[in-house]
């Protein structure tokens, strides 16, 4: 491995190439490896149908709205979030030099994420939803985060 030393005596030239320094880093490998603990806190979430960040189990299903109508559409019993599994196969994780990214492409992901009503046009409309997180990050999860950039950079 190469060595470059550097000497300066200008504070504000010192600041200008850490700040350089610091913006070349590619952390892709690192970031990588952070949004597959993204990744499998999300399923996670769905399997332990809990709240990947907090632990705190999800609110269960409407015995009035929505228990009778996955019932009538053969979707009953059935896990929380996953009528078809539709949503929960559609988390797509993205990472780059200094990102790291978890989402959902589905229309439906947003309101079952943070909860609200259902539209007229909805299979089930007027009903309130309550939010069920379905991406999140342990306290341990975090610390694993910032493990792996540590240890990337170390190298």
């Amino acid at each position: 491995m190469s060595t470059i030393n550097i000497s300066v005596a200008d504070d504000d030239v010192l600041q200008a190439i850490n700040s350089m320094l610091d913006k070349s880093v590619d952390l892709s490998p690192a970031m990588l490896e952070i949004t597959a603990i993204m990744e499998s806190a999300a399923e996670g979430a769905f399997i332990d149908e809990a709240d990947p960040a907090t632990g705190k189990a999800w609110e269960k299903l409407s015995d009035k709205t929505t228990i009778p109508w996955r019932a009538e559409s053969n979707h009953w019993p059935g896990k929380i979030l996953q009528v078809s599994g539709g949503l929960a196969g559609s988390i797509e994780t993205d990472h780059g030099k200094d990102f790291a990214l978890i989402g959902s492409g589905k229309v439906q992901a947003a309101m079952l994420f943070f909860g609200g009503k259902t539209s007229a046009r909805s299979m089930i409309p007027g009903v309130e939803i309550p939010g069920r997180r379905f991406i999140g990050l342990s306290a341990s999860e975090q610390q694993d985060a910032v493990k792996i950039i540590r240890d990337f950079l170390a190298e």
